[in-house]
């Protein structure tokens, strides 16, 4: 309940119009900030803000093409995972300082990586990958693509 009234708080901060919204979230191991995906105009951005919501600021945005979702903090809450998609058929893993810089890639973008957490094993992070990308519609002309037949797979991560 408080979390959802945290997010209804950064909602009601952070929307100016009808096409913004949070998608997804994480709260840190010190339970003291929020990490989430923020879309305005249908381009997501990764936002910080404390645990009472107020005073986010946007850590890493969206340019051009490429759009950042999915985020997660590190289990010592000095680095965010997140997905970085150039289109919505291909995406990199990538991890970043909290305050957004040192973006590094971690996967080569060809795949199209759904979801990762980092694993109770240290120095791994588990992520959902899709093996094929398809239309969900019959019609198939006007309707987006959706991803299925999964594989998880890890990658290896240092922390500094």
């Amino acid at each position: 309940m408080l979390v959802q009234l945290i997010l209804l708080s950064i909602v009601y901060i952070t929307n100016k119009d009808d096409s913004s919204y949070i998608d997804n979230f994480d709260i840190s191991p010190d339970d003291k900030s929020i990490v989430f995906a923020y879309y305005r105009n249908d381009k997501p951005s990764i936002y910080l803000s404390g645990i009472d919501g107020q005073m986010p600021i946007q850590i890493v945005g969206s340019k051009n093409e490429v759009n950042y979702t999915n985020p997660r903090f590190s289990p010592d809450g000095k680095k965010i995972l997140f997905i970085k998609y150039t289109d919505y058929t291909r995406s990199t893993l990538c991890m970043a300082e909290l305050d957004g810089s040192g973006i590094q890639e971690l996967t080569d973008g060809k795949d199209i990586i759904t979801e990762a957490i980092f694993s109770k094993q240290p120095g791994k992070i588990l992520f959902c990958k899709a093996l094929e990308y398809a239309k969900y519609s019959p019609s198939g002309a006007s309707v987006p693509l959706v991803p299925f037949n999964f594989v998880l797979e890890f990658v290896r991560w240092y922390s500094k």
